[in-house]
């Protein structure tokens, strides 16, 4: 993570409480550290990461319900998905 200086905004209300589940893991992976422990998310990073976010989720919807053969070495092939329960 790069380390920046954060907004006066920001320093107003430097500790903010984490409420939700995930919401740590998501402020430690995009948040900039700004010393001490401190992290800052910025709009634009945030903004950034949800474009990412859009573009995997067109890609899983363009890609659902269709069937794929992999011809690849087993070593390279990622553990399968749990078969789905269709009860």
């Amino acid at each position: 993570m790069r380390k920046t200086t954060h907004p006066k905004a920001a320093q107003a209300r430097p500790h903010r409480r984490i409420t939700r589940r995930g919401d740590l893991d998501l402020v430690v992976r995009y948040a900039a550290c700004v010393g001490d422990g401190a992290y800052f998310l910025s709009r634009d990073a945030a903004a950034r990461q949800i474009r990412r976010r859009k573009r995997e989720i067109q890609a899983l919807e363009r890609l659902s319900r269709a069937e794929f053969v992999l011809e690849l070495a087993p070593e390279l092939l990622p553990e399968p998905a749990p078969p789905l329960d269709r009860a």
